[in-house]
């Protein structure tokens, strides 16, 4: 019996895709997302090199003032705000000194050993694209295989010279004397100076407003020092969150780094997800050098 003829306009059916076509398909995802995360870092360390080190030391301050604003609030209510804010910076100091003592040499020994590890990174995925046995991508062009055998010396030499070079120096610049006293001393200053006068910084933005105008210009200050607030707090205890449950998770599946990614990672979540998404990179990378595709697997699903 014959069967009815299809419509010229009827849907064709979907071709099933290969086994082959899913795993180029992943790999090409996977190289977009280094893609994408390559590109969050150069624009983050473009914006750094960009701003003033004054205006940073101004917007650390603004952001320092937002984070124990509540805490002195709370204490204000009982103390002067003048020892309500020394009572918070004395715990702060001690709280960061202990953190500092416990996180900054390993961090040092992380970023140096991951520098040193890059070239051996490289040549190991530099012979896994140009092994003519690979299931993956052996099927491709000469030239296509080519190119993408070249992609892990790229990538690699633009770590060395950027990221981790950049974060090298950062941490050389951030440990010296003059920068660590610049940062001590000025942003703690200017927060305060921010706390005990705020009412009259706020006096004087609504001074260059309209009288007919000023009620509703107080609200909005007030409705943006709510939301700024929020924001800044919020991000950093997401950020702390983060970082913590990325280096333990990390340091469960044996990854190496995992204390260097965990920080940067928490870090740079002050830019939303963008913490997990280039944590998720050199993680699975270093899960599957060290460890194996099933160990790499897993530390995708749980990232």
């Amino acid at each position: 019996m014959n069967q009815p003829a299809r419509p010229p306009d009827a849907p064709r059916p979907r071709r099933a895709i290969s086994r082959a076509e899913r795993r180029v398909t992943f790999w090409l995802k996977t190289l977009a997302l280094i893609a994408v995360a390559i590109y969050l870092i150069v624009g983050f360390l473009q914006f750094l090199g960009s701003v003033k080190a004054t205006a940073l030391l101004f917007v650390g301050a603004l952001f320092f003032a937002y984070m124990i604003s509540p805490l002195v609030r709370r204490l204000n209510d009982r103390l002067p705000l003048v020892a309500a804010i020394l009572i918070v910076y004395v715990g702060i100091a001690v709280v960061g000194a202990a953190v500092l003592q416990l996180l900054v040499p390993p961090l040092t020994a992380d970023t140096q050993a991951a520098m040193q590890s890059v070239p051996t990174l490289v040549s190991h995925y530099n012979g896994v694209l140009q092994d003519p046995n690979n299931a993956i991508f052996r099927w491709l062009p000469t030239d296509e295989r080519g190119y993408l055998a070249t992609l892990p010396a790229q990538i690699g030499t633009w770590v060395q010279t950027n990221a981790l070079g950049t974060a090298s120096k950062t941490l050389t610049v951030v440990l010296s004397t003059f920068s660590v006293l610049a940062t001590v001393v000025v942003v703690p200053v200017l927060a305060a100076y921010m706390l005990l006068d705020a009412e009259n910084i706020k006096a004087g933005f609504l001074g260059l407003v309209p009288a007919k105008h000023q009620a509703k210009a107080e609200r909005i200050i007030a409705d943006l020092d709510q939301v700024v607030g929020g924001f800044i707090r919020g991000q950093l205890i997401d950020g702390s969150i983060l970082g913590a449950m990325l280096t333990i998770m990390l340091l469960l599946m044996h990854v190496p780094y995992a204390l260097l990614i965990g920080v940067v990672s928490g870090a740079l979540n002050f830019i939303p997800y963008a913490g997990a998404l280039i944590a998720f990179v050199p993680a699975v990378i270093l899960a599957l050098s060290y460890n194996g595709p099933t160990n790499a697997v897993i530390v995708a699903i749980l990232i």
